[in-house]
């Protein structure tokens, strides 16, 4: 069977100048004045028609390198690649113009793609509904968030009939619903013998879609093959790799890198060096030659004939005409390529202590990326600090390891001399529960039968989304909040006093305090206390529940 896709011996190197001059002095001297970066190196392999294939790597190792290859984005350095199809990438925002609306980008990219004026006026109403983007399809791009440009992008290039298909992580940035949408279409080509490359960090995605695993480290292929054995493997080496100290983890990619440097020949030092001065000599007096007599020319236009303006506008008319069809994506993928061939290093602080969060809901990444949301943190949430990297926290919570920004979080947290009582809050609550608090806090932990024996006056029954139910006593300023047992986790106490000076003593008993102190979280002896000044309510939860959320 003829492979789809085959490449010989591909690599791929970038120029790293100082400065831009340096570009134009090396072309005029025989002097090295740029450092090279192989941000890939001699990948040898095939695949064939109907393969669903994965790539994994740690970042900065060559994957969207090596998707901008796969899509005929960017042109090898040397090697061959051979491509039995039309290719289309799929990345955040790959190919759209920020300066025109969803609508203008469709028929663009579709023009692109050899399409009609007549088959895109019908594609048009199905890429809108796949993308559910609303009326944002009208506003320039520009307005988008990196979610809406990857639901665009995917929407256009499934609809355009690639033969072959190219994800790059533009599935990370979607909420389920779109991502379920994604993952039948993708499921769908492969039904129809379409070659499907598929990049991502997730590697339950990649085991439940791919029928082999490229593993891609720093600019090489580590292995490839079966999937269940490659992820093992991959597994195996994330493992390790967080295993090792800062120092030691530094020292590793550092290596690494400098290899990139060196590039596929790096073992050839100086062969051939008088052979390359003499062509570099002859190179330079040609160029120098030929320059001059197209500065002759284009004074001799100048006078006598057709003006240089007018002939350089006819030359950039042609240029124009005749420029390649994806020339909307090449300048944004080959800076990301660019972007992933310098590999910065992070600047990593041990903090290993508890913490707080403390703003509302504040969303929580399942990698350093800071991409793909997982969680959403509420106020006052405990989480345990494992590291700060630059200005991102890598944090624990509930056995779950997620990455916050840095602002978002309290390392430790205020440790008041004595422990707050429920009863120190008297002067704040409302007349309708200053004298019976003590009775109210008896039904947390209590059943939602018990609750509604016991007190009379239930003005409201609320069934929430996530099943949990609000039971409402408005004329005693109360709420109890069950959980979906029907078992009451917390209770709310409404229409707090505005007691200024009396907030002030509280606030000092408070373990963290938003940024702009109205909503604070204090830790008591039998009692936690959560209270929101704007909403005049205090939200009290009993110690017996042993979690690290604040329930919200």
């Amino acid at each position: 069977m003829k492979p789809k896709v085959r490449f010989e011996n591909v690599s791929k190197n970038y120029s790293l100048y100082s400065k831009r001059s340096d570009k134009l002095m090396e072309m005029f001297f025989n002097k090295k004045r740029n450092d090279s970066f192989y941000a890939l190196t001699d990948l040898s392999f095939e695949v064939y028609e109907g393969e669903t294939i994965g790539i994994v790597g740690i970042n900065g190792s060559g994957k969207s390198t090596l998707s901008n290859l796969l899509a005929q984005v960017i042109p090898p350095t040397s090697g061959t690649i051979e491509m039995n199809g039309d290719p289309s990438l799929i990345a955040i925002s790959a190919g759209l113009n920020n300066h025109l609306s969803g609508l203008e980008n469709i028929e663009m990219k579709c023009l692109m793609h050899g399409l009609s004026k007549r088959e895109i006026e019908e594609l048009t109403p199905v890429i809108e509904d796949f993308a559910d983007i609303g009326t944002f399809i009208k506003q320039p791009v520009k307005n988008y968030s990196s979610g809406m440009k990857a639901r665009l992008g995917f929407a256009i290039s499934v609809h355009t009939n690639p033969d072959i298909l190219v994800v790059d992580e533009a599935l990370s940035v979607g909420d389920q619903t779109f991502y379920q949408k994604c993952m039948e279409k993708i499921n769908e080509f492969k039904k129809q013998g379409k070659t499907i490359f598929f990049i991502s960090h997730s590697l339950s995605q990649m085991k439940s879609i791919s029928d082999r695993i490229m593993w891609i480290h720093f600019g090489e292929i580590k292995d490839f093959g079966e999937a269940n054995e490659i992820i093992g493997k991959y597994k195996g080496f994330i493992d390790w790799f967080n295993s090792l100290s800062k120092e030691e983890k530094n020292a590793y990619k550092k290596e690494m890198v400098r290899g990139q440097s060196r590039g596929p020949n790096r073992h050839r030092t100086r062969l051939n060096k008088k052979k390359k001065t003499k062509i570099s000599l002859f190179f330079q007096v040609f160029l120098l030659s030929i320059l001059l007599i197209g500065f002759g020319s284009l004074l001799f236009l100048n006078t006598y004939g057709t003006s240089a303006a007018e002939l350089l506008n006819r030359f950039k008319d042609e240029v124009v005409a005749t420029d390649d069809k994806d020339f909307a994506s090449r300048s944004e993928t080959v800076n990301s390529s660019q972007n992933e061939a310098v590999v910065p290093e992070s600047k990593v602080e041990h903090v290993n202590q508890p913490g707080f969060v403390r703003e509302k809901n504040i969303e929580a990444f399942r990698t350093e990326d800071m991409v793909e949301v997982v969680d959403t943190l509420k106020f006052a949430d405990r989480v345990f600090i494992e590291e700060r990297i630059n200005d991102t926290f890598k944090v624990r919570l509930d056995n779950d390891t997620v990455y916050v920004k840095g602002g978002n979080v309290k390392v430790g947290g205020n440790n008041p001399s004595t422990m707050a009582k429920a009863e120190d809050f008297i002067p704040v609550y409302p007349k309708s529960v200053e004298a019976a608090y003590q009775y109210y806090l008896t039904f947390l932990n209590a059943k939602e039968e018990k609750i509604k024996d016991s007190l009379k006056n239930l003005t409201n029954e609320a069934v929430l989304n996530n099943g949990k139910k609000d039971l409402v006593y408005g004329y005693d300023n109360v709420v109890y909040h069950l959980n979906t047992e029907g078992t009451s986790e917390s209770l709310t106490v409404k229409n707090l006093k505005p007691d200024v000076e009396k907030y002030s003593s509280i606030k000092q008993l408070a373990t963290v305090s938003s940024k702009d102190q109205q909503v604070f979280y204090v830790e008591g002896a039998s009692y936690d206390f959560l209270f929101d000044l704007n909403e005049k309510t205090v939200k009290i939860k009993s110690k017996k529940q042993n979690t690290n959320r604040v329930v919200q």
